[in-house]
């Protein structure tokens, strides 16, 4: 009797388990079957959305042929976004905002610091600004990729707080985390291209002096940064009164040091030789020196957003001292007030937020 119970049992469970498989597997053949008819729903809505925009287009063809027989024209635009600049057509939900914003929009975008081209380092403007940590952006449309502009991307992401906090924040003026700064926030540089024309130390027959690096002992100290040919190193930090290059007096048999005599410190990009001496093609009569200067953000200094939202730099505030959110404890890197919106009409901002929400 005993085997006869145990046996019952082994084939009762052995129909529990058999039960259990095709619960799940009848469970698997549903998920399948509601994903199946999702994807069908998903493809259906997309051809149905497809075939509406042929119409739309179709629609718009046929109204525009029709003018064309009655009425008759000579030119028309190829798109609806060619009648805009370039500028404008790259404004994600332009047609949110107010006009005078979009009009803001395109001079900020014209003033922004970005990436100008892929050669700055072989280029010797007599300005150039460039954005050190420019990021591409989060929204862009379809003529931000047509143009390939995100190869020369002009701004950066944030994390925005639109909080009023403190008293810095009124209207337009903004709060940034100062070690969010200090991490390189926003940093940026100018380089400046400075022209060393040795020919005003010549004569009517040659050139009388030449770069060379001072043996003096009072100048060793002083020429430590200086490279045997008379120019300063590469990378050289170069500060007031610093020696900027060497140059040896032929008549006198005398060196001659020349001073960096800007009180802004910068760094010597790199050093480039425009003419030889033509009495001696080994020394040079005409040189470019590319200097960098830094441009971290400072009090005063103006940021806009792409819907033409302009602040201004207000206080830069310790991280201890942001608010946070209370579940993942991010810090914000920027503050501005909520009541800098209204008046200003910037919907195109927090349409781009919506957007990403959905992400």
């Amino acid at each position: 009797m005993l085997i006869v119970m145990i046996m019952m049992m082994i084939v009762m469970m052995m129909m529990k388990m058999r039960r259990r498989k095709k619960r799940k597997q009848t469970k698997k053949e549903k998920q399948k079957g509601q994903e199946r008819k999702k994807e069908e729903e998903e493809e259906n809505d997309d051809e149905e959305e497809e075939k509406r925009q042929q119409r739309r287009f179709q629609k718009q063809q046929n109204a525009l042929n029709k003018i064309k027989r009655t009425q008759g024209f000579h030119h028309e635009e190829l798109t609806r976004q060619s009648m805009l600049s370039l500028l404008a057509s790259i404004t994600p939900f332009s047609d949110n905002n107010q006009s005078p914003r979009n009009m803001y929009q395109c001079q900020m975008l014209k003033q922004s610091m970005g990436l100008s081209s892929y050669n700055t380092t072989y280029r010797s403007d007599n300005k150039a600004y460039q954005l050190l940590n420019s990021q591409s952006p989060l929204v862009m449309n379809d003529n931000y990729e047509k143009y390939k502009l995100d190869d020369f991307v002009g701004g950066f992401n944030a994390i925005v707080a639109v909080i009023s906090y403190t008293g810095y924040d009124m209207e337009d003026a903004m709060i940034i985390c100062k070690e969010s700064m200090e991490r390189g926030f926003n940093h940026g540089c100018v380089y400046v291209t400075m022209i060393v024309d040795l020919s005003v130390y010549s004569s009517e027959s040659e050139i009388y002096v030449k770069l060379e690096k001072s043996t003096d002992e009072k100048d060793v100290e002083k020429c430590k940064h200086i490279g045997t040919d008379g120019l300063p190193l590469v990378g050289t930090c170069m500060s007031r009164d610093m020696i900027l290059y060497s140059l040896f007096n032929t008549l006198t048999k005398k060196y001659v040091l020349v001073n960096y005599k800007k009180e802004e410190p910068c760094i010597v990009e790199s050093i480039k030789v425009i003419e030889f001496n033509p009495h001696d093609l080994s020394q040079p009569s005409l040189i470019s020196f590319k200097l960098r200067y830094r441009r971290p953000p400072v009090i005063g200094d103006k940021f806009a957003s792409r819907a033409g939202q302009k602040g201004t730099l207000a206080q830069l505030w310790a991280q201890q001292d942001m608010p946070f959110t209370d579940r993942s404890g991010i810090v914000p890197d920027l503050i501005i007030n909520p009541h800098a919106f209204p008046s200003r009409m910037t919907i195109g901002k927090s349409s781009c937020y919506t957007i990403l929400s959905f992400f």
